[in-house]
């Protein structure tokens, strides 16, 4: 897939979200995230919208699912957010280690993809806003479709335009508010590769698992395909050449 755009707002000083990644030494942790992501090829069918209404139905979870085996492969997993419960109890993909200083337990990154309604875009900032200002990771990243990708979704989903507006929106509300830390959030906005023809409106995933010991490049390649009038399929794996 294709990172499109990039919004990482000022939260301290001069320095962005993305800054503070790599001056706070979890830079590694958003390498993986943008290996997984640039790594991952995503083709549907040229399809738009009809209506307001999607076409692509099956395909959020097929990106959730092709993403979340990526990121488990090295090392990334669920975590509890505080002060949340029920359904909004976890972030969807995080992974931290310990930090070595006496006054910081742990230091990571957690990850939102947002691939439904765009009002769900501010429950994900709560979540990733509430764990950073606790000190349970350094940073949170929030996946969004691109502005393009999201003609081929419903009219209110998600979208990298809207997003943008939401962190903004939260961020001055943080700023009117005195706060003295601001959270380091910013989004990635996510794209398809390309076309690929099929008989109705459908995709092919091809993503990669990693070892995580020694996490370059990928050891073993999947792939998902799915037509929206049919039940979505995983193909076996295939080694590395």
């Amino acid at each position: 897939m294709i990172i499109k755009n990039i919004l990482a707002p000022k939260v301290a000083g001069t320095h962005s979200a993305e800054e503070i990644i790599f001056r706070r030494g979890v830079g590694d942790l958003y390498t993986e995230i943008r290996d997984v992501i640039m790594k991952t090829e995503l083709l549907i069918t040229d399809t738009p919208r009809e209506e307001g209404d999607t076409r692509f139905k099956k395909l959020p979870s097929a990106i959730n699912r092709s993403l979340g085996e990526s990121l488990t492969s090295l090392g990334w997993k669920p975590r509890q957010a505080p002060g949340a419960a029920g359904a909004l109890s976890t972030s969807d993909w995080a992974k931290v280690r310990p930090s070595g200083l006496k006054y910081m337990g742990n230091i990571g990154i957690a990850l939102e993809v947002q691939l439904g309604n765009h009002y769900q875009f501010h429950a994900d900032v709560q979540r990733l806003g509430e764990a950073i200002l606790q000190g349970e990771i350094i940073a949170g990243i929030s996946i969004v479709p691109s502005d393009r990708f999201a003609l081929y979704k419903a009219d209110r989903g998600a979208s990298f335009s809207n997003a943008s507006e939401k962190l903004e929106r939260w961020i001055g509300l943080w700023v009117a508010s005195g706060a003295i830390l601001l959270p380091s959030i910013m989004i990635l906005a996510i794209e398809f590769d390309g076309f690929i023809n099929l008989p109705e409106p459908g995709f092919r995933i091809k993503y990669p698992l990693y070892d995580p010991v020694n996490a370059i490049e990928p050891i073993e390649w999947r792939e998902m395909s799915g037509l929206e009038g049919k039940t979505s399929k995983s193909k076996p794996s295939k080694p590395a050449n």
